[in-house]
């Protein structure tokens, strides 16, 4: 049995906070410095800084990296000039901005040009970029510098794909994560309805050198209030829900803790969208095969969750429905932690659960003798 992830998800929110008041400190810290600059000087620096940027293009256009240390070392000059990265172009056929470059990461193997890479990017978000307006190209329409990162994050490490080949890139999207969080002003406006919990998930695949940090990046979304299910869905819950139940179902359980301070937000955000439809398909990934079905019945099993009262109460239909199917290790934990509450059910026809089961065709003998033990 897993340990409980509260003491992890509390590790995980004090981390997030320390990087993102470290870059308020040196953001603010550099807008002191910027703002006793002469305008025209802040100008000129702003000029210098987007053309050598958008040179950056050219490498990997070209494919001829050896000028890069240079520029990202003039770069990052400038930022400490004074210079600013908020001018730099938004389009994702236009000019060449921090999402391109993020997007590019793919293109970087060689350790001081990513450590280079890296520190430009952190200055970058310092001095003002706009983070949910700068987009790069990817298939239809571009994708901001967050996505990008996340879908990174998402696919893992594979030698065969147009993503990461290695992990120096992978380390260096995961420990630019951080900066990037931050609150779209767009979000659920009919401007940018977009969910980055759900992009994650979206692009979520096996890679086993990474998933240990995969689980993590889960968790930072989390503790940063991303939810699942936020004014709408990319894809059905029974998508990611059966996504994660073939990859790794310690991540399914995940998504639905148990109360836990450091993720409040997320979890207000979950109750307050859970509906009949989400739990049933929350149960149709537990009840795919007999592993889903062992996993649920011993991590509910150890104490009591809000999850399954929340089912008793959101969705008594479905208790029901598992009785009809014969879910005995599906039913265990709800009779052992609930038992008053499944006594009180009634269907359609005014029946007890176990009064369902005794008149329900397919209901097996071990079924009806776990309800009658039960006493429900």
């Amino acid at each position: 049995m897993e340990k409980p992830q509260s003491s992890t998800f509390e590790q995980t929110r004090l981390e997030l906070k320390q990087e993102q008041q470290m870059l308020q400190e040196q953001s603010a810290a550099w807008l002191l410095k910027r703002n006793a600059l002469a305008v025209n000087e802040r100008m000129q620096l702003d000029e210098q800084f987007n053309a050598i940027f958008e040179q950056l293009g050219t490498y990997f256009l070209t494919i001829q990296g050896s000028g890069l240390p240079a520029t990202l070392g003039q770069l990052q000059d400038l930022i400490e000039q004074g210079a600013s990265a908020s001018t730099l172009g938004h389009h994702e056929l236009g000019a060449y901005n921090l999402a391109m470059f993020i997007k590019n990461l793919s293109q970087m193997e060689d350790p001081e040009i990513l450590a280079l890479a890296e520190k430009v990017i952190k200055q970058a978000i310092v001095s003002g970029a706009d983070l949910y307006q700068q987009k790069a190209y990817v298939g239809n329409g571009g994708s901001t510098c967050l996505e990008w990162v996340l879908l990174y994050l998402g696919q893992g490490i594979d030698a065969n794909s147009l993503g990461l080949k290695a992990l120096p890139p992978y380390m260096v999207c995961y420990r630019i994560l951080p900066w990037l969080m931050g609150d779209d002003p767009d979000a659920g406006k009919g401007i940018r309805d977009f969910f980055y919990f759900e992009y994650f998930l979206q692009f979520l695949r096996n890679s086993p050198q990474v998933a240990p940090l995969q689980e993590k990046v889960m968790q930072r979304l989390m503790c940063h209030g991303y939810a699942l299910f936020e004014y709408k869905t990319l894809n059905t819950p029974a998508f990611y829900f059966n996504k994660l139940a073939g990859m790794n179902l310690q991540w399914l359980t995940m998504l639905f803790p148990s109360d836990e301070p450091a993720i409040s937000i997320y979890l207000e955000k979950l109750r307050r969208e859970l509906d009949a439809g989400i739990i049933k398909d929350l149960l149709n990934a537990f009840t795919s095969n007999n592993k889903a079905r062992k996993y649920f019945k011993s991590f509910f099993s150890s104490r009591p969750h809000w999850l399954l009262h929340a089912m008793i109460d959101i969705a008594p239909q479905e208790i029901f429905r598992l009785v009809q199917r014969n879910e005995q290790d599906i039913l265990i934990p709800f009779l052992k932690h609930y038992k008053r509450d499944i006594a009180q059910l009634r269907n359609h026809h005014g029946q007890t659960i176990l009064q369902h089961a005794t008149t329900t065709r397919g209901v097996v003998e071990n079924t009806l003798a776990l309800l009658r033990n039960a006493h429900v």
